[in-house]
């Protein structure tokens, strides 16, 4: 059985505003509310309010209230957080462009990228060249040592400039998580300047 939100959340605005609902929208962001009312058995007057951040098709709140001021109050809460979230996003991506790939990264640099399900497997990339918001890097060999801690961990650090066999310069965007803090984004995770420390690494098969 299909969930009652696999319908688009335009579609269920529609529905609910063909049913009596008023339909509001933030004008700072991307939201929206549906707020209907009906008579319990009792003849006790319930509102019932529903909102959606974002293009989600579930709605983040779906409740029964007393009063509008309380229907008031929530939905103000979650327009405000949904254009707090946008605009951190906008901030966040202003910042990125902003980012220079030398203030962080030169020529000799490795990066580490650690990834893996149930094992943890080490990579590490040399840096090769510089660029202005990226750099350019290509896979490097590793030394792994005698297993310690099991049968199957060790521990595993680069050997700079001894390239593996194959492998082909490429080139990735920096990135920061805070103004001192970069990374390279790859498939399972994220790459670290490499801090030259010898790094655990395990297999199980």
């Amino acid at each position: 059985m299909k969930s009652k939100y696999h319908l688009d959340q335009e579609t269920q605005i529609k529905v609910l505003s063909a049913k009596g609902f008023r339909i509001f929208r933030s004008k700072k962001c991307k939201a929206v509310a549906a707020v209907g009312t009906y008579l319990t058995r009792e003849g006790v007057e319930r509102i019932h309010y529903k909102v959606w951040q974002g293009n989600a098709s579930k709605p983040c709140a779906n409740y029964l209230a007393r009063s509008m001021k309380q229907v008031e109050e929530s939905v103000t809460f979650y327009f405000d957080r949904q254009a707090e979230r946008e605009q951190s996003r906008i901030d966040r991506r202003n910042r990125q462009k902003k980012v220079v790939a030398g203030d962080f990264f030169q020529v000799g640099d490795v990066i580490s990228y650690s990834w893996g399900y149930d094992q943890t497997n080490v990579d590490f990339f040399q840096v090769v060249r510089v660029l202005n918001r990226q750099i350019e890097v290509r896979e490097v060999c590793q030394n792994n040592s005698d297993h310690q801690g099991g049968p199957s961990g060790g521990y595993t650090q680069p050997r700079r400039f001894e390239f593996v066999e194959g492998s082909k310069p490429f080139k990735k965007t920096v990135k920061t998580f805070g103004d001192n803090d970069p990374y390279v984004s790859f498939d399972h995770g994220v790459g670290k300047k490499w801090t030259g420390k010898a790094l655990y690494t395990s297999s199980y098969h």
